[in-house]
């Protein structure tokens, strides 16, 4: 189930969820369910409105920053298929859209919690991903992002560099 939902090894995140259950922290999931991803890239944003309430389909800048990682994927330099772009921004915009409502709701029903929250860093960029949603939805929240990455290409307000030992 983990690796068909998932995709990542088991082993990277079991320490984590021990630590959790071990010290009575609560985990949950941000993810929406994949069979929701589908139906967003068939029917496009208006499959959302019913639970998200909202959808912001932005910023250009993001969509040109898809653009960008849709082309690293394409073979010998050929541009990739505005359709193509399209569809990978809308799928991404829903996750982090779908996230930042997860995070609103967990906000509401843990008032004076501390959240923690592990995700891709192409979900974190501060002008484009959870963190410009999340204050949509959420201004009265305080938000942090840290990355683990040597020079990273994405704007965390922190960046730790690993040894690669």
């Amino acid at each position: 189930f983990w690796e068909a939902q998932w995709g990542h090894p088991f082993e990277l995140y079991q320490p984590i969820f021990r630590w959790a259950q071990q010290n009575g922290h609560t985990l949950a999931p941000l993810r929406p369910d994949p069979a929701r991803a589908r139906l967003v890239k068939k029917e496009g944003p208006q499959a959302l409105l019913d639970p998200l309430g909202e959808f912001f389909l932005g910023p250009a800048a993001y969509r040109d920053h898809m653009r960008a990682i849709v082309a690293d994927h394409m073979p010998d330099g050929t541009p990739p298929p505005e359709e193509m772009v399209d569809s990978f921004f809308l799928v991404q915009c829903f996750w982090d859209e779908y996230m930042s409502f997860r995070l609103a709701h967990l906000a509401q029903e843990y008032p004076g919690h501390t959240l923690v929250v592990m995700v891709g860093h192409g979900h974190l960029y501060n002008e484009f991903g959870i963190p410009l949603r999340l204050r949509r939805r959420a201004p009265q929240l305080k938000l942090l992002t840290v990355g683990f990455k040597e020079n990273a290409e994405w704007n965390p307000d922190i960046v730790f560099a690993l040894p690669l030992e």
